[in-house]
């Protein structure tokens, strides 16, 4: 996979700002990324250098998640973790935009890989297109639903697989089945929603029965708003005649039996 071209890292930082209410975030990383195609200078970093920035990377996100959870909301403490993806993994792509090194070995970031005599670990990676990768996902954990978010996702999504794309496919057939696959993606978006609805409410769920300790005051669910079975027919089927006096309100079971008539 070819590196990241230049101005990518920037427009994709900008994009995720403008969802997530973060454009001032988003423009100075983008600044700050894109100005390594104007600076010469360049880190050597070594692999052990690559491992100790992926660290930092890693006690930040644990950080950022344990704030995160005992100081927001459960139902939008997800949203904000997923909305900060971005800042969180900055120093990483601040690394691989400045290093000589066009890639970062596997084994930054696998402890495992690490381990003398593991296999595997010196792959090159990619990771400028994994930060652009999660830049686009983090644009979307928000609750708003705006049409120029799918335009801006397939826009930039297209120019990523462009610079990508195999040279055997003649660029009429890759810009028709792009188009065809953008319009599908689209369409299915509607779906893709209700499905989001349902999970967030199961997650939800399960994060508050997960987090709540004992009985909490503050907090109660009630079933307001949900339909239960609704009556089809008004026959009457039984009646019921109490021993003696009038009929009761309201109906207790006991261990008298009830007298039954048509």
């Amino acid at each position: 996979m070819k590196p990241v071209p230049p101005f990518f890292l920037g427009l994709v930082l900008i994009f995720w700002g403008w969802p997530t209410d973060l454009v001032l975030a988003g423009v100075i990383g983008g600044v700050i990324l894109e100005s390594a195609h104007l600076v010469r200078a360049r880190w050597d970093f070594t692999d052990t250098e690559f491992n100790r920035l992926w660290d930092v990377c890693a006690l930040i996100f644990l950080g950022v998640g344990l704030v995160l959870r005992f100081s927001e909301d459960l139902t939008s403490a997800p949203y904000r973790f997923f909305q900060w993806f971005p800042l969180i993994f900055f120093l990483m792509a601040l690394g691989h935009v400045y290093s000589s090194r066009p890639f970062v070995p596997l084994k930054a970031f696998s402890w495992f890989l690490r381990r003398p005599g593991a296999e595997g670990g010196d792959r090159p990676v990619a990771f400028g297109w994994i930060y652009f990768a999660v830049c686009l996902v983090s644009a979307g954990a928000t609750h708003r639903q705006d049409p120029w978010y799918y335009i801006g996702v397939a826009v930039l999504s297209g120019a990523a697989f462009w610079v990508n794309r195999p040279h055997r496919l003649s660029i009429p057939a890759w810009i028709t089945v792009f188009l065809l696959a953008a319009a599908v993606g689209y369409l299915a978006q509607g779906r893709m929603q209700a499905l989001q609805t349902y999970v967030e409410g199961r997650i939800s769920k399960l994060l508050i029965e997960f987090s709540q300790r004992g009985f909490d005051p503050r907090r109660t669910e009630t079933s307001i708003g949900q339909i239960g079975e609704i009556k089809t027919s008004s026959r009457i089927v039984l009646k019921v005649k109490p021993d003696a006096g009038p009929v009761p309100p309201r109906l207790r079971f006991s261990h008298r039996p009830l007298m039954y008539g048509q």
